[in-house]
């Protein structure tokens, strides 16, 4: 299948720089999002997965698996020159 050249310009270059402008943002319920940290993506298993941060709309999940050992910490945003988090 091919992809239309206004798909290809819309999706990041890898190495490219974000416009955060103009990125898609979503408003999401904090047990539908959590609901996304509950199985490890490594074995399966059941994870626990907490709100390790939060600032304005930035928030840091922390997900650690206790049968495998897999850890992960996930923001919903990037952040920028010296720990600031991008103006939404």
């Amino acid at each position: 299948m091919s992809v239309s050249s206004s798909e290809e310009e819309s999706e990041p270059k890898q190495g490219s720089q974000w416009d955060f402008g103009v990125a898609d943002k979503f408003i999401v319920c904090l047990t539908q999002l959590m609901a996304l940290f509950i199985i490890c993506p490594a074995c399966c298993g059941e994870t626990n997965g907490n709100v390790e941060q939060q600032q304005g709309t930035f928030v840091q999940i922390k997900q650690v698996c206790a049968a495998c050992g897999f850890e992960r910490v996930w923001q919903n945003q990037p952040v920028l020159h010296r720990n600031m988090q991008p103006a939404t």
